[in-house]
């Protein structure tokens, strides 16, 4: 089997070339973006191979891996490293409008029976795979679930380097507006006043926003 490039990637003909974690983050990120945009969904699909890769037959596993994928992704498909060495990301566009169950069925049946053919792959039972919708709920009015973590992972590493400061600019934010409130109370009292003797309705304007990572909050 020809050996990988220096990012541990295969550059075997007739198998998927694997971008490099950073680059697959960045793709993923613009995907994002793409879809908040166009309205369409995709999925990522991960195979998350645990420490397989990491044993002294890991070439042959991820050589058996990437050439099951060639076999079952399109060309628009986007492979990668999600997490080096522990699962393969799969960046899956233009998937339609049909049942979202219909379509990961079919998807997880192409890639499990690729996978499962190959007798390089006697540890199939160790990799697992799993499918992460984005949107998964375009039903923005009426709520849903928190974006899944697994679609920013982009955002999950800058996250880890930058703790401390967030932690210190929060503890600002909730003294200044403290502060602020205690200053301000008598003028905003006056003002609720005015608000409930001049029009109906409740005082303060609620609504339901989308923060980091797609988690829902009321405004």
């Amino acid at each position: 089997m020809n050996p990988t490039n220096g990012n541990g990637d295969l550059a075997k003909e007739g198998s998927v070339t694997l971008a490099p974690e950073d680059m697959f983050r960045r793709v993923l990120a613009l995907e994002r973006k793409r879809s908040e945009r166009s309205r369409q969904r995709f999925v990522l699909m991960l195979l998350h191979t645990g420490n397989l890769l990491q044993t002294e037959h890991g070439e042959v596993i991820l050589g058996a891996i990437t050439k099951g994928l060639f076999k079952s992704i399109r060309e628009t498909d986007i492979p990668g490293w999600h997490e080096k060495d522990r699962a393969i990301g799969v960046i899956c566009t233009e998937i339609g409008s049909g049942s979202m169950a219909s379509i990961l069925s079919a998807l997880h049946s192409r890639v499990f029976s690729a996978l499962r053919n190959d007798p390089d792959l006697v540890q199939m039972k160790e990799i697992h795979i799993s499918f992460h919708v984005y949107p998964d709920d375009l039903d923005l009015e009426n709520g849903g679930r928190s974006a899944d973590i697994s679609l920013y992972p982009d955002l999950e590493s800058g996250e880890k380097s930058t703790k401390a400061s967030l932690g210190i600019k929060r503890a600002i934010d909730i003294l200044g507006s403290a502060l602020a409130l205690l200053v301000l109370s008598p003028l905003f009292l006056v003002i609720g006043v005015l608000i409930k003797l001049t029009s109906e309705g409740p005082v303060f304007f609620k609504q339901q926003r989308l923060g980091r990572h797609g988690v829902r909050f009321t405004f």
